[in-house]
């Protein structure tokens, strides 16, 4: 029965796992198609805004193919505990990743609330129509990690589906400001700035938190490394203490 509960587990948790990787790859082929798009549209435009939005979603799909590139090199790894150390690894740079684009969104977020600077470009109606569809396949691309992979623990996982929620929050900046231009409101540039200004103070706290998080579980896994590496030595002498664990009987506190 112990056998036949593990055995199952294990399949629950290698399809969740195939199913992040499916998801992953989607979102990161849609993120780049999409980007490109963006950017054909802010060039012939021309738009300059349109451009650095475009720029911004291309640079969250380059952090979403390095999380992905991770979890797939994490999966090709025997050892529980070296997967383990490198995916917190991956973790914490998408941590950092995140805070970083979180605060350069924020500039930009403060240039349009200082400056008056938002979007510019000819054919309005027609593109604003394209970026609101665009934003549409985003929020649903969100929706699809958040939910699809669910079930999936991991930390890159979480990285995944954090990358997936600010590429959506950005696109509902984006589209905001744009229809908020095309009907000529007075408040568009202002209330997009400080809508998107709110989006990247989320951004830069995620991305701390997963540093912090990252960090310390490194630390701990770095200290079971090294109880491992002692536990190789020739001649070690061990006495269990509690189930499943086992330490040196010369690096015992106790007498």
């Amino acid at each position: 029965m112990r056998e036949s509960s593990r055995r199952l587990r294990e399949a629950v948790r290698s399809q969740w796992q195939r199913r992040t990787l499916t998801l992953g790859i989607w979102s990161l082929a849609s993120g780049v198609l999409l980007g490109g798009v963006q950017l054909v549209l802010g060039i012939f435009t021309p738009s300059g805004w349109l451009v650095i939005n475009a720029i911004y979603h291309l640079v969250l799909a380059a952090g979403r193919g390095y999380a992905l590139r991770e979890l797939v090199a994490v999966g090709r790894l025997d050892d529980p505990l070296a997967a383990s150390r490198r995916g917190m690894d991956a973790f914490r740079k998408s941590g950092v990743f995140l805070a970083c684009v979180g605060l350069a969104y924020l500039v930009v977020c403060v240039w349009m609330l200082l400056l008056g600077d938002g979007p510019r470009f000819l054919g309005a109606e027609m593109i604003v129509y394209a970026q609101v569809g665009i934003a549409f396949v985003r929020i649903g691309t969100a929706i699809a990690n958040v939910i699809g992979i669910r079930g999936d623990h991991r930390p890159i996982a979480s990285a995944l589906k954090a990358l997936a929620l600010a590429d959506a929050c950005v696109a509902i900046v984006v589209s905001q400001c744009s229809l908020l231009t095309l009907e000529a409101s007075p408040s568009a540039v202002t209330s997009s700035a400080l809508f998107g200004g709110g989006f990247s103070l989320a951004f830069i706290v995620s991305g701390v938190l997963m540093l912090r998080e990252g960090r310390d579980v490194q630390r701990m896994l770095a200290g079971i490394a090294i109880v491992r590496r002692r536990a190789m030595l020739p001649g070690a002498r061990w006495r269990t203490v509690r189930r499943g664990t086992r330490i040196r009987a010369e690096d015992d506190p106790q007498p």
